[in-house]
């Protein structure tokens, strides 16, 4: 499992319920210019983190990368609305 991340990103929520989830994955952090090079745009058109992959799997929205990793280690999460 990879995850492109960049500081201060929402891309943080996914880094942190990989810690939680405990199993191995890397990190990559992304600068806003290379976020722009034709090689990020091919895994994300938009320029933006976070992009996930696991194997040949990509996602490239936050609650899609939160929602996959729930439904592969087991995980419930709680949702509350302030």
């Amino acid at each position: 499992m990879k995850l492109y991340t960049s500081p201060g990103a929402c891309s943080m929520a996914d880094h942190i319920v990989l810690e939680w989830i405990g199993k191995p994955y890397t990190a990559q952090i992304v600068s806003r210019e290379q976020r722009a090079t034709p090689e990020f745009r091919k895994l994300n058109p938009a320029s933006a983190v976070p992009v996930f992959e696991d194997g040949d799997w990509v996602l490239t929205q936050n609650v899609a990368i939160l929602n996959y990793l729930a439904d592969k280690f087991g995980l419930t999460m709680k949702v509350q609305v302030v």
